[in-house]
């Protein structure tokens, strides 16, 4: 009997032991799989992260290469915390993606993605040459008063006026309320031909030919990309410093090159004014060549709304680059 009992009592705590272990392994479960496909994207004012779904992942957690980390139940997460660190340019940030299941079971860290940067235009700043009320451009029209020796930071320039933002609200004041006005720009930035193709590949920017065309104001920059929507390749590079794009001279700070994101090449000409090879985009604002002595400003505000680059670059887009192609200026 006491032989039983003793056999009984080993099975039971053997059966304790597996019951145990099973409640154990149940409660925890597999941790997810490490989320694959981790790509960042530049944006307009930040930076979207986005990979694939791991299975029963309930959430994800996405860390820069700063350590600051952020939580997302969705596939993606647009990061508008990536600043700058001032006139020379963005910081540049790398990302890994960890997946975690709804009993807290983590995922290793995904591999990190190659380093990008958020994108930008060049900002206008002026001072108020006298009191002004404007109205704002959406629906409510709400009213602002700027003071006379107010300074405006404005992020565009389109039929005679700047454009900016006050309480999350579009205005416009036109370029003769203004003195001493003055942008910030650097042709260091976006050299490295990967941030300007996952940003117009990333914001889906269509072209009615072949071809797109990004004249960005910040970095003194003209992109041109062969293919279509979501597939653009840059082709070009600069054929002084060998960057990527044309380094370009834009218009002066007090008449600043039209900005827009649905431009287009209207109209071209080989002779106009005291320049050649005219690639229009707003108006007569054109991309086109350069003086023999201009060459030594390409890189800065010059001109008094074109974008000049050398004359062998402005050749190859009027040859090349069809009319109707899309241009993106900011």
């Amino acid at each position: 009997m006491k032989k039983t009992a003793r056999i009984l009592s080993i099975f039971m705590a053997i059966m304790m032991l597996f019951t145990t272990a099973a409640i154990s392994v149940f409660a925890e479960g597999e941790a997810p799989a490490v989320p694959a496909n981790v790509n960042a994207y530049p944006d307009y004012h930040s930076v979207t992260v986005k990979w694939d779904a791991s299975p029963n992942a309930a959430k994800y957690i996405v860390t820069r290469n700063d350590g600051k980390t952020f939580e997302a139940t969705a596939t993606e997460y647009n990061d508008a915390t990536a600043t700058w660190t001032g006139d020379e340019g963005a910081l540049k940030y790398t990302y890994t993606v960890t997946a975690v299941d709804a009993n807290g079971n983590a995922s290793a860290a995904s591999a990190p993605t190659a380093e990008t940067s958020r994108v930008r235009t060049a900002y206008y700043y002026g001072t108020v040459k006298a009191k002004v009320t404007l109205k704002s451009h959406d629906k409510k029209k709400k009213k602002i008063t700027l003071k006379k020796g107010d300074i405006v930071r404005s992020e565009g320039f389109s039929q005679g006026a700047f454009k900016f933002t006050r309480n999350g609200r579009p205005y416009e004041a036109k370029w003769f309320r203004f003195k001493k006005v003055k942008a910030d720009f650097t042709k260091n930035a976006y050299v490295n031909g990967f941030t300007p193709e996952a940003y117009v590949n990333h914001g889906n920017f269509g072209s009615k030919t072949g071809y797109l065309i990004w004249i960005n104001i910040y970095s003194q920059r003209v992109f041109i990309f062969q293919g279509s929507k979501g597939n653009w390749k840059l082709i070009n590079k600069d054929e002084r410093d060998g960057m990527d794009g044309y380094l370009c001279g834009s218009g002066k700070a007090k008449f600043p090159t039209p900005t827009g994101m649905n431009k287009s090449l209207h109209k071209k000409m080989k002779k106009y004014s005291k320049h050649s090879y005219w690639n229009c985009f707003s108006g007569t604002n054109a991309i086109h060549d350069s003086k023999k002595w201009e060459l030594k400003y390409l890189g800065k505000m010059i001109s008094n709304g074109c974008v000049r680059v050398t004359h062998n670059e402005a050749v190859w887009i009027y040859k090349n680059v069809p009319k109707k192609t899309r241009v993106i200026v900011f």
